[in-house]
């Protein structure tokens, strides 16, 4: 007995001492914050780097990130880390996203739960104090509001935009980001606040509120824009004005939290004022542009536009139907006129890879055109435009994006009906930052005559009237060939 005694004693030693031969530890310098200096505006992740600087390799583990503003808990998460050999290191990414004007502490423990018996316990636990400094609603993941406000905006205005306005260029990489800034914001919703009001850069504010479905994702968001100014370009005072309502729902792709399209979105619902011309419960969703501090043009919204999503290639969507139903009216006070589109079922079929966005346009659009004197020749006409194949192609960088359009779009007023042709002669390149083409050409062939419009260097945009090599007309921003509406 006496034996059989001394064994086990021996043998409880001697896991221990080999246990203990085990060591992770984490610093403050493995810890790196992106952005260092963040702002209400910026998403927010933590590095951290766990090293094993015992002598026998670990154990499967995990690290803990826990983030706290006074006593409420913002953010919580267990990240899995792997056997790391001795000696070695491992480094694991937390996503926070965005975080609102604050002071906050960081909480890292690696093995929280004292699994692994260890050398040293006392390197395991790390505290961080993170200052948020102020930031407004910008063209960026800020607050729970601005993140929302950027996803939602870009969803709408590059979907919409592109396609039903013309031969604008740029959008594709736009759905891409706004789509991936909104999943990251779904996976932080349940930690940040579900009613925020957020203040827009030059003045106003904009209420949103989101609720969670039973598994804890954002399902149900609305915005309210109250004379909402943001800076277009504050030098040359440029800004926009928005007001009026904008709404969101989303439907996820599975409800088992294994599965990886558990945060996938299978369809979205987006509203502009509330969706239906008819019956108008709430005020449409407006946006002003202003150049120099006078008022060049006024955008009301009023449409239903549903998104299916039927495939992913990662985390980007790379199947989607899009369907719209509604009105839109551009009021342009530069050219004294009045064009208000009617679209119903106005349909896109879009296909996505990787950074190349490739989108094949079917669909009609109908409206009617109203103005003074300015533009006699277009006024009072009732108008139909049928997108025929029409093809759409962006490969976007940090550095540019490049663009082409081809296809068939058929108009018919009572004016003017015929088929045009729409081939890029050269691919158009607009710059990162840029909301005009610095380069590229397309050539408009109609059933009498063509043309072709060219994007110069300085952004301005010349069209050749007969493709002869002569210049018949430059305008001097993309904009105003195009539409006054896109920064909206």
């Amino acid at each position: 007995m006496k034996r059989v005694f001394l064994l086990c004693v021996l043998f409880l030693l001697s896991v221990g001492v080999f246990a203990a031969k085990i060591d992770l530890a984490v610093s403050s310098s493995d810890v790196t914050i992106s952005p260092s200096q963040p702002k209400a505006g910026d998403a927010v992740s933590v590095s951290v780097k766990i090293h094993n600087e015992g002598t026998k390799a670990s154990k499967a583990s995990i690290v803990k990130l826990k983030i706290t503003k006074g006593t409420t808990k913002i953010f919580n998460q267990k990240n899995s880390i792997p056997a790391i050999a001795a000696g070695e290191s491992y480094d694991t990414l937390f996503s926070v996203g965005a975080l609102q004007e604050a002071t906050y502490t960081l909480l890292i423990k690696v093995d929280p739960a004292n699994a692994i018996p260890e050398t040293n316990e006392g390197n395991n636990k790390l505290t961080i104090t993170l200052v948020v400094s102020g930031g407004g609603a910008s063209a960026t993941v800020g607050t729970a509001g601005a993140t929302i406000l950027y996803s939602t905006q870009n969803s709408f205005n590059s979907f919409f935009d592109t396609f039903s306005q013309g031969l604008g260029a740029g959008g594709g990489g736009k759905n891409e980001k706004g789509i991936l800034n909104l999943i990251e914001f779904i996976k932080s919703a349940p930690y940040l606040n579900p009613e925020v009001t957020v203040p827009c850069s030059k003045g106003g504010y904009v209420d949103i509120n989101y609720t969670l479905d039973s598994y804890m994702r954002p399902n149900v968001f609305s915005m309210t824009y109250n004379n909402c100014e943001q800076w277009i370009d504050q030098a040359s005072n440029s800004y926009i004005v928005s007001n009026g309502f904008m709404g969101m729902t989303l439907t996820y792709a599975s409800d088992n939290i294994l599965d990886p399209a558990f945060y996938q979105i299978s369809a979205m619902s987006l509203k502009a004022g509330d969706g239906n011309p008819s019956s108008d419960t709430s005020p449409d969703y407006t946006c002003s542009i202003y150049e120099h501090n006078n008022k060049i043009s006024t955008v009301s919204s009023d449409y239903t536009m549903n998104v299916s999503i039927f495939g992913y290639n990662g985390d980007i969507p790379s199947d989607l139907g899009i369907y719209i139903n509604g009105t839109q009216t551009l009021q342009d006070f530069v050219a004294n006129a009045t064009v208000t589109n009617s679209f119903s079922n106005f349909h896109f079929d879009v296909t996505v890879s990787g950074t190349e966005t490739d989108m094949t346009t079917t669909g009609v659009a109908a409206g009617t055109i109203s103005c003074q004197s300015t533009l006699p020749d277009n006024c009072n006409q009732s108008f139909t435009i049928t997108y025929n194949n029409l093809n759409f192609t962006d490969h976007t960088t940090t550095v540019q994006s490049e663009t082409t359009i081809n296809g068939q779009v058929a108009y018919s007023s009572k004016s003017f009906s015929g088929t045009f042709s729409i081939e890029t002669l050269e691919t158009i390149i607009t710059p990162a930052g840029s909301a005009c083409p610095t380069s590229g050409k397309i050539k408009v062939t109609g059933p009498n005559e063509n043309a072709t419009i060219i994007y110069n260097a300085d952004g301005t945009v010349s069209i050749d009237e007969g493709s002869n090599g002569t210049i018949d007309h430059t305008y001097p921003l993309c904009n105003e060939c195009v539409d006054n509406g896109d920064p909206c």
